[in-house]
C-alpha cells in the first residue's frame, strides 16, 4: 500500500511539473491571429488597399510588405501600422509605378508572437495595365494660352464613349470626371479651361475600369526676342569757306545740305553780321555784337 501511495504522489508531482512547463512555454511565445485582405486584380494606377484584423496586443506593430513576384521576388514598398484598441488596421499602396504582372503583400513574423494556422498573413495580386490602350495625339508639352488640347483614340472602343478626369498643379481637379464619345475608330477629343503652368495628369476610364493616365506639361508662351533697330548717327561734317566782304561788300555763301540742322560759324574777335533765308522764305538777321 505505501508502495502504490508513493508512486501516485510522485506521479501527480511530474504532472504538475509538465503543465506549469507548457504554461510557462505558451507564455513565452504566445499564438495569435492576423488575417489580411487584398483584392485580387487592381488596375495600375488605383490605390491597393490592404486591410487587416488582429487580436495581437494594442501598441504591436507590424509591417505589411508589398513584392513583386513574378520570376524572382523583390521588395517594392513596405508600411508599418501600429495597432490601436480595435485592432483594425488598413494601409494603402500607390501602383502608378508598378509595372504590369503579379504582386504579393506579405505579413512578416513578429519577434515572439506566433500566429495560429487560420491566420492569413499573404495575398496575391494582379496588376493590370492598359495604359497602352490609350493613344495621345496631341502634344504632351503645350503653350499655356487658355486651354489645354486632348486628342486621340483608345484601342478597343467603336462608337462607345471614355471617361476624362483632368488633375492640375497641386492635385486640383480641373476638370471631370465626364464621359465624352468616341467616334467609330475609338477617337476623341476634348479642350480644357486652364490658367496656368504645370504638369496635368489626365486619366482615361470605360465601361471596363481605368485605363490609364498620361501627363500633359504646360509651359509659358514662348516670346521671341523683339530686336530694335540702332542707328548710327551720321558723322558730323565741317567744311571750310573764307571769302573777303565788308558793309559796303558783303560775301555771299551758298549751302547745300540733307534735312536737319546746319549751323554756321564765323570766326571771333570781328562786328560779324549774318543774314540767311529760312524755309518760309523770310530774311533772318544774326548780329551778337553790333
Amino acid at each position: 500500500m505505501r508502495k502504490n501511495t508513493c508512486r501516485n504522489r510522485c506521479g501527480a508531482r511530474i504532472l504538475i511539473f509538465a503543465a506549469i512547463c507548457m504554461m510557462m512555454l505558451a507564455g513565452s511565445a504566445a499564438a495569435y491571429e492576423i488575417v489580411i485582405d487584398a483584392p485580387m486584380k487592381v488596375q495600375k494606377g488605383i490605390p491597393l488597399v490592404v486591410n487587416g484584423t488582429s487580436n495581437l496586443p494594442a501598441g504591436i506593430s507590424v509591417d505589411i510588405v508589398l513584392y513583386r513576384s513574378d520570376y524572382v521576388t523583390q521588395e517594392v514598398e513596405r508600411k508599418t501600422v501600429t495597432l490601436q484598441g480595435k485592432k483594425d488596421f488598413s494601409v494603402i499602396f500607390d501602383t502608378k509605378d508598378l509595372t504590369k504582372g503579379l504582386h504579393k503583400v506579405e505579413v512578416p513574423g513578429i519577434a515572439g508572437y506566433s500566429y495560429l494556422g487560420n491566420s492569413v498573413t499573404i495575398r496575391v495580386i494582379e496588376i493590370i495595365d492598359r495604359t497602352d490602350e490609350v493613344v495621345l495625339r496631341s502634344p504632351t508639352t503645350q503653350e499655356l494660352d487658355g486651354s489645354m488640347e486632348i486628342w486621340g483614340h483608345i484601342k478597343g472602343i467603336s462608337d462607345a464613349g471614355v471617361q476624362i478626369e483632368v488633375i492640375g498643379p497641386g492635385d486640383q481637379v480641373v476638370s471631370g470626371p465626364e464621359y465624352i464619345p468616341t467616334q467609330y475608330d475609338g477617337s476623341f477629343t476634348k479642350e480644357v479651361a486652364i490658367n496656368e503652368t504645370g504638369t496635368y495628369e489626365v486619366s482615361f476610364t470605360d465601361a471596363k475600369g481605368y485605363i490609364g493616365t498620361v501627363e500633359i506639361t504646360v509651359n509659358e508662351p514662348f516670346v521671341r526676342a523683339t530686336t530694335v533697330p540702332t542707328t548710327t548717327p551720321p558723322e558730323r561734317t565741317i567744311i571750310s569757306a573764307k571769302a573777303q566782304s565788308s558793309n559796303d561788300e558783303p560775301a555771299e555763301f551758298l549751302v547745300t545740305a540733307d534735312a536737319g540742322s546746319v549751323k554756321v560759324y564765323t570766326s571771333s574777335g570781328e562786328d560779324w553780321v549774318i543774314e540767311y533765308t529760312d524755309s518760309a522764305g523770310a530774311v533772318q538777321k544774326i548780329n551778337n555784337k553790333g
